[in-house]
């Protein structure tokens, strides 16, 4: 159970993300969308504007031009629930085609908005009485129908795919790159072809498909020091589809982010998570922290991709779960020498990735603003 402080966070984070709402987005609701910007995802958009992020679903299903709703990209249009009509496609959008299976998000039923029909032409008009109790039936506000409590978000293998890595610093001297586009394009993205560095020497053929990885920042633990390795971010996706002679030409099949020259490659392999396997309680302990985030937000929750200290060394797979949580503050000297400190139960993530030293977790949800630092422990592992 959470203790008081934690249900004072959760307060006092309910309170300012209603505060912002109404500060940042009034203008724009006014004009009946939201324009989406960078980090923003669409449990917190629900959770700011709607005052619940489990009401996602329900953004989603009003705007299905986004095709996987963990995918959506700064300047696109968000209508939400009794603002407007739903937004029609936008081109460009970039999103994956096949890889979201059916029933891994669940989305719920249309908002019902309680009111009358417009008169038909030619009606009588109604009576003063009548058509002011018509004027206010019509003003009544639509009814949100909160969705059943489901962990959001599921994970999906397009969510296993784009969570990124912490790896060694090998990756730097990774050879196999994007050497140049075909055509003079700054920013790639899914359907852009490329020229990459690689070709029959290195038994290339056509159909072949390489992950796309870009090394970004050097992290370094948050509570001990020093360096754990080198944050790589999963790009997209591409596949040969002309062999040349020192070389290959192929194209982007799907991109979480722009793809740029220089970009490194290595063989594709299908996500590895245990869709079908449920975790049960550990019977050992693993402790760690939270290192980073994918997206260096101060201020994390749920959705958001973070990466923990703890790996495949310490028997850590894809599918187990850990709590998260924050030491309480103590007067000094008021907890035993020895003993430790209580600590306040901030959420929980599943694991999606693990290398030697390190995981990459989903936060599935929070009750308040996790933070690197933050402790996990293990609670629930795949058998």
């Amino acid at each position: 159970m959470l203790r008081k402080k934690g249900r004072s966070l959760l307060g006092l984070s309910v309170i300012l993300m209603i505060t912002f709402a109404a500060s940042l987005g009034a203008g724009e609701l006014e004009k009946g969308t939201y324009t989406v910007r960078k980090g923003d995802t669409l449990w917190h958009i629900s959770g700011t504007y709607l005052q619940n992020p489990r009401l996602w679903p329900k953004v989603w299903e009003m705007n299905r031009y986004i095709k996987n709703p963990d995918l959506i990209y700064p300047g696109d249009p968000i209508t939400l629930p009794g603002q407007g009509a739903a937004p029609a496609a936008q081109e460009g959008t970039m999103a994956p085609a096949g890889t979201t299976q059916a029933g891994d998000l669940a989305t719920a039923p249309e908002a019902r908005e309680e009111g009358m029909a417009a008169p038909q032409e030619g009606a009588a008009a109604p009576e003063s009485k009548q058509g002011e109790e018509a004027s206010q039936e019509i003003a009544r506000p639509p009814v949100l129908e909160l969705p059943p409590y489901q962990p959001a978000p599921q994970v999906t293998p397009q969510i296993v795919d784009d969570c990124g890595f912490i790896g060694k610093e090998d990756i730097l001297r990774e050879r196999r790159r994007i050497v140049k586009p075909i055509e003079d394009i700054n920013e790639l993205s899914a359907g852009d072809w490329v020229i990459v560095n690689i070709g029959p020497k290195e038994g290339v053929k056509v159909g072949d498909q390489f992950f796309i990885l870009r090394p970004t920042r050097k992290v370094h633990h948050p509570l001990r020091g020093g360096k754990l390795g080198i944050l790589v971010l999963n790009v997209g996706r591409l596949e040969i589809k002309e062999v040349l002679e020192n070389s290959s030409k192929a194209e982007i099949a799907y991109s979480y982010t722009s793809v740029a020259k220089g970009d490194r490659l290595i063989p594709y392999q299908t996500p590895v998570f245990p869709f079908d396997l449920k975790p049960e309680p550990a019977s050992t302990k693993v402790k760690g922290c939270i290192v980073a985030s994918r997206d260096e937000k101060g201020a994390l929750g749920g959705r958001d991709i973070v990466y923990i200290d703890v790996g495949a060394k310490q028997g850590i797979k894809p599918g187990d779960i850990f709590s998260i949580a924050r030491p309480d503050v103590m007067p000094r000297g008021s907890v035993p020498r020895g003993t430790q400190p209580p600590s306040t139960l901030m959420g929980e993530l599943v694991v999606l990735r693990s290398t030697e030293q390190a995981s990459t977790g989903l936060i599935l949800e929070s009750s308040g603003e996790i933070e690197r630092g933050d402790r996990v422990s293990l609670e629930k592992r795949i058998p």
